[in-house]
Formats: structure tokens, C-alpha cells, sequence
């Protein structure tokens, strides 16, 4: 998590950093003395799980064919430029 660019890990684990992330809230919420709130902030953010993300276990591919086919149906089109008529 501290390698990931986009992650706001480590706004939370780093008093000296500053950050447009307001993380006062949130470790407010976990204790009121700051260096335990980032220490159960660390240990949760490092509990395992079986949470998903982007872990898709059906991926299908689809032709640009199927997928205008499918857009068509699901936006009741007859022609995939009414796309930009309908409002």
C-alpha cells in the first residue's frame, strides 16, 4: 500500500506529511492519542480478507460487434448514434 501512488496510506501513517486528506476524522474515530490511532490503522489496513476489487472470475471478451448489439438493447436504440440524440 505504500508503494501504490494513488493510495492515501500513507497521509495516514505519516504525522509529518502533509496531504489535502483529512485524516484527523478518521483517526480521531480509532483513538484520541494520535500514535495509537495510526498503529490500529496500520494494523487494520493490514488485516487479510477475502475482499475483491477488480478480481473478476468471469471475464468475457466481447466483439465491438456484441458490445454495440448489447448498448442498442440496453438503451432501447434502434441505431447506435440515437446515442447522442437521447438526452
Amino acid at each position: 500500500m505504500e508503494d501504490y501512488k494513488w493510495s492515501s496510506y500513507n497521509s495516514y501513517i505519516h504525522r509529518d506529511r502533509q496531504t489535502m486528506i483529512d485524516t484527523e476524522l478518521f483517526l480521531g474515530m480509532l483513538s484520541e492519542n494520535k500514535d495509537v490511532a495510526i498503529k490500529r490503522y496500520i494494523d487494520y489496513m493490514n488485516e487479510p480478507n477475502n475482499d475483491k476489487c477488480l478480481e473478476i472470475d468471469n471475464k468475457v471478451k466481447l466483439t465491438g460487434e456484441k458490445a454495440r448489439d448489447i448498448i442498442k438493447e440496453i438503451g432501447n436504440l434502434k441505431n447506435i448514434s440515437d446515442i447522442q440524440k437521447k438526452k
